[in-house]
């Protein structure tokens, strides 16, 4: 009766993963200049839940218990950690502030913000 449960786990991150990778779509600008890195994490991010419930899923299985198994559910866990670690990293690179030698030209009636806030 305990396996029922995991296609709830199934459905229900599926629906997160998207909505997550959605409002990060729409809030990321790609091509950004003067970022230091250009990987776009922010593509698959959103789907490391997906991995964690595939191994959840072996695990819980009624496969019989190998290290094979376990080797392969600890290597899943290393690349959500691998994937998380590269998020952190292009998150401070984000949110870090780009220098920017040009001002912009203040004209009557247009936007204008100083040269040190990163606009895109």
């Amino acid at each position: 009766g305990e396996l029922r449960a995991i296609w709830p786990a199934w459905t229900c991150s599926l629906i997160f993963c998207v909505a997550h990778r959605a409002i990060l779509t729409s809030d990321i600008v790609a091509d950004a200049p003067g970022r230091q890195t250009s990987t776009p994490v922010e593509k698959v991010l959103p789907f490391t839940p997906m991995l964690t419930v595939l191994g959840m899923s072996l695990d819980y299985s009624i496969l019989p218990q190998s290290s094979g198994w376990r080797i392969f559910i600890y290597i899943l866990s290393w690349i959500c950690y691998l994937i998380h670690a590269a998020w952190s990293w292009r998150m401070l690179d984000l949110a870090s502030p780009v220098k920017r030698s040009e001002e912009q030209p203040e004209t009557p009636g247009q936007p204008w913000w100083p040269s040190e806030w990163a606009v895109p």
